[in-house]
């Protein structure tokens, strides 16, 4: 895994997350490989907290990165992503482990959802 020699480069002056995917999500996951790897167009969306953003209206497959302002904007801004043919999510910001499952819901089984972790700093 990258995750540690990434660590030890930027010695603690910036965050290193790695984005999780829970079980429900790992058939997408391998499907997104798949179309990907065989050059087959795929889709991905990267949905990320920010306060006081406006919800984005008439979200299509070509919005890659969404600013939403609350976790509920975020599962709806999943839905309009993947009835528009994405199929990776990616989240970010300041969402708590209820929001996430709520999106993973929200989906249900059409996209992979993925949430950023930090995890601990390693130790030295």
């Amino acid at each position: 895994m990258w995750h540690g020699p990434v660590a030890d480069l930027v010695g603690g002056r910036i965050p290193v997350g790695v984005t999780l995917y829970g079980y429900e999500s790992l058939d997408a996951v391998v499907e997104f490989k798949r179309r990907y790897d065989a050059g087959a167009p795929v889709h991905s969306a990267f949905i990320y907290v920010e306060r006081g953003a406006t919800m984005p209206q008439g979200l299509t497959a070509s919005d890659v990165f969404v600013a939403v302002p609350d976790g509920g904007s975020a599962v709806q801004a999943a839905r309009e992503l993947v009835d528009a043919g994405v199929s990776l999510i990616e989240l970010y910001g300041d969402l708590d482990l209820r929001e996430a499952a709520a999106v993973v819901a929200a989906v249900e089984g059409r996209a992979a959802v993925g949430t950023v972790s930090f995890g601990r700093p390693a130790s030295a």
